[in-house]
């Protein structure tokens, strides 16, 4: 979608006027002249500056612009510079020039020398530089509807390094970066964004319908600039961010166990958790909000929160597989790290390793009681096994212990590995199966099913996979062709090897 004037260069200053004036930039229409009195208030306080004055530099530099000569144009421009180096009109025929000869960095240096001179040229200035930033955002945006991320990432940067005034660039640039791995420089550009829309620029408009835009601009570059803040281990600032973003929009759940995540690991792990407790108290959650409340908590290492969550989400929707998967594993995760705490202060304070000890032994029970239910389940996946195993032998529960790892290292066949992920027209479902002590050539026969958020089956395939030698894991994928909104998946054997 193509993009428009926006209402900073609806109008601009009578500043270039007369018979020599330097004329629109390159393919432009020229600013419209708007008197004193029907200025902005912002910009009738700022200083006068020097005033715009012809000479015959200036005119040659017209006549050259006029024509599309942008090499003499500069030529005369700038020695119209020398001649009467405070005269803001001929900086301005030089900005021109340069956009002609595409040089935008150097133009932008003269549209800055322009304000500089002549502080009340801004909103001229910002017409013209306006109208290249359009250009170059829609030769991104064509770009980017035909496939070519290079050519649109080049236009974007076009596009910002003349204008900075508008944030859909800075978005979609910041965006772009972010997938070719440019952490720190996308991350500057989505703050380069806020900062935009919450200053003075931002606080002048007055369409309704750039100040909607605005506002989802903002609302998507403090989340990313969360995010990358995040990835980059700038935790406290991360949190900042995050607390800003639950304080205007309470019911924005991820962001709000984002917020948990980064509290965690800026080491406020106190108020981390009372994040979560107030998420986890809230009347009407979905799974899917379940679901969104336990990543945040899993990626802040708060595991016994994310069991809970994930507990929650897996009573809400049962035929969701990942959600009992993921609760047993947040679960194994805290018993692990409460042991490894254990083993920390084996010698010291007797009353806190009692205290490690009791939610130790705690964890390890709950542990237990969802593991059994998930090895009931999945019953052919060896890391399940392993989850119910360590939660036994930290209860030194021996002999049951004994049991399941014969019926661990007994299992014919594992499957594991799988990962509902969306594509063009539907889901994909890749998993592997490893033959452990099947014969090679057995079949082994599943049922795949997709639900959607009604807990409606939203897919079904059959397959069947034959083993090859033992340890040998053979990767596959179900597809679903769909357009429905998949909110899980489960699977059954159907017909297995003894």
């Amino acid at each position: 979608m193509k993009v428009r004037l926006g209402a900073l260069g609806g109008v601009a200053m009578a500043f270039l006027v007369g018979g020599c004036a330097g004329g629109a930039a390159p393919g432009a229409v020229a600013p419209q002249a708007v008197a004193d009195e029907d200025l902005p208030d912002w910009v009738l306080a700022l200083p006068e500056g020097e005033v715009a004055r012809d000479n015959d530099h200036t005119g040659t530099a017209a006549l050259f612009l006029a024509q599309g000569a942008y090499d003499q144009a500069l030529e005369s421009a700038q020695a119209g510079m020398q001649f009467d180096p405070t005269n803001p009109q001929s900086f301005l025929q030089a900005a021109q020039a340069y956009i002609g000869l595409g040089d935008l960095m150097a133009a932008d240096e003269m549209f800055d020398q322009v304000e500089v001179l002549a502080p009340r040229s801004v909103l001229e200035v910002n017409f013209y530089r306006e109208t290249e930033w359009i250009e170059g955002f829609n030769a991104a945006v064509a770009a980017m509807q035909g496939g070519d991320t290079a050519g649109a990432l080049a236009a974007f940067e076009r596009a910002h390094t003349i204008y900075q005034g508008r944030p859909e660039a800075m978005v979609q640039l910041g965006a772009l970066y972010q997938q070719e791995g440019r952490l720190e420089d996308a991350l500057g550009l989505f703050t380069e964004a806020v900062d935009l829309v919450e200053g003075p620029i931002g606080q002048r408009e007055e369409d309704p319908e750039t100040i909607a835009s605005n506002a989802e601009n903002l609302a998507a570059s403090r989340f990313n600039q969360g995010q990358l803040l995040f990835e980059l281990e700038r935790y406290a600032e991360a949190a900042v961010v995050y607390g800003i973003i639950v304080q205007e929009d309470p019911d924005d759940l991820m962001a709000y166990s984002n917020y948990g995540a980064a509290l965690v690991s800026a080491g406020e792990s106190d108020r981390a958790s009372e994040v979560y407790a107030e998420l986890l108290d809230r009347p009407g959650l979905t799974a899917t909000d379940y679901n969104s409340i336990a990543v945040g908590a899993y990626n802040g290492d708060l595991f016994l929160q994310a069991a809970d969550a994930f507990g929650r989400a897996a009573q809400v929707f049962p035929e969701n597989r990942d959600f009992l998967f993921n609760q047993t594993q947040s679960l194994y995760l805290q018993v692990q790290a409460l042991g490894d705490r254990a083993e920390e202060l084996a010698g010291g304070p007797e009353a806190e390793l009692a205290e490690v000890e009791g939610e130790l032994a705690d964890a390890a029970s709950m542990l237990v009681d969802v593991a059994t239910g998930l090895v009931e389940s999945d019953s052919y996946n060896r890391t399940a096994y392993q989850f119910l195993l360590q939660g036994l032998v930290r209860l030194e529960r021996q002999e049951e212990a004994a049991d399941i790892a014969d019926r661990f290292t007994g299992l014919p066949f594992d499957i594991s590995g799988f990962q509902l992920t969306p594509v063009e027209g539907g889901y994909v479902l890749p998993f592997v199966v490893t033959n452990r002590t099947a014969a090679s050539g057995a079949t082994v026969d599943l049922r795949i099913q997709l639900y959607d958020q009604n807990r409606v089956v939203a897919g079904t395939q059959d397959i069947s996979i034959t083993l090859e030698d033992a340890d040998v894991a053979l990767e596959t994928q179900a597809e679903f062709p769909t357009d429905a909104a998949v909110v899980g998946y489960n699977y059954e054997i159907l017909q297995a090897p003894n």
